[in-house]
């Protein structure tokens, strides 16, 4: 302990001789050095501001592989498959009916229609509630005291998934996924902490269903997260906490191949993603193959055509 210490007030010591005069002269050495960092986050090759992985954000938003699931928007489809066996027929309406509303895109009515249902057993209708609560709190209408509480009722609710049925895929792939949504909650440390739950989930939920195009997506993002850590960000990172995550382009790669394998074109930013990890790779033709797929989607929804956007651009 003391060792690690005396570590990090040498790292300190070096970095604000060294940047002393490029960072604030008020506040915190930690507020100065996140002062400096996004100040020069400019220079990050092929990043984009969206996507750019500041210490500021690693260090006060939400997890750092919850990059990853900020990305995975309520807009995003859901590749759950294959369909579940019901139970009976009401939970067999219930689910169907939730599947409605939630292609619809009416996360409101969704949420108010499946909330009745908080009580059932059944796995299948539970992961739904969680989906549902995610969604409304993703929304812009939503007020920050709601978005705290529908965060947390959807961790209890997967919590609850994993006690029913640990062997179901989607109890860990919604464990893994609402874990990270509560980051923003929870403090530096167990964010770090927690990044590691979330991959053993993710991968245990692709071991149990290796048909869902969704996990393998977003482990692909868990891996990209951490392969896209600049070097001073990860030396801070290791300083404070001993033992970061750590990935490779390589793995992030794999999974995201993986996922369009399994559901060719099954949403855009698997395609974006696919032409940003080959172009962090050097490859910049396979870049260029999937940007190009990228720019072309025909976007349904606003979430599409961010990624539309952005694929130009780095074309």
């Amino acid at each position: 302990m003391a060792t690690s210490v005396k570590k990090f007030t040498l790292l300190r010591r070096v970095v604000t001789d060294y940047l002393q005069k490029d960072v604030l002269r008020t506040g915190s050495f930690l507020t100065r050095w996140r002062f400096f960092v996004n100040k020069h986050s400019k220079f990050a090759a092929l990043s984009s501001t969206a996507s750019r992985f500041r210490l500021g954000t690693f260090l006060t938003s939400t997890l750092v592989a919850s990059r990853g699931i900020a990305l995975w928007s309520s807009s995003k489809p859901d590749t759950e498959t294959p369909k579940p066996k019901m139970a009976d027929n009401t939970d067999a309406a219930i689910m169907e009916e939730s599947d409605k509303l939630y292609n619809e895109n009416k996360p409101l009515e969704h949420y108010d229609f499946i909330s009745k249902h908080k009580d059932s057993k059944n796995v299948d209708v539970l992961w739904r509630l969680c989906r549902a609560c995610r969604d409304k709190a993703q929304m812009t209408a939503t007020s920050a005291a709601d978005k705290k509480t529908l965060t947390y009722e959807a961790l209890d609710i997967s919590k609850r998934c994993l006690e029913i049925n640990e062997q179901h895929f989607a109890s860990h792939k919604w464990f893994a996924i609402c874990i990270s949504e509560v980051g923003d909650y929870e403090g530096i440390k167990k964010k770090v902490a927690n990044a590691f739950i979330i991959r053993d989930h993710f991968l245990k939920a692709i071991e149990l269903n290796p048909a869902d195009a969704t996990c393998y997506h977003l482990m692909g993002l868990w891996c990209f997260t951490f392969a896209d850590m600049a070097w001073y960000q990860r030396k801070i990172a290791t300083a404070i906490f001993g033992t970061p995550p750590t990935s490779t382009y390589e793995e992030a790669l794999g999974y995201f191949k993986k996922a369009e394998e399994t559901i060719p074109n099954f949403y855009s930013k698997n395609l974006l993603m696919l032409g940003k990890t080959y172009s962090k790779m050097g490859n910049k033709a396979d870049a260029k193959v999937w940007l190009t797929k990228a720019a072309d989607y025909s976007p349904q929804k606003d979430e599409d055509q961010e990624v539309v956007n952005e694929a130009k651009k780095l074309l």
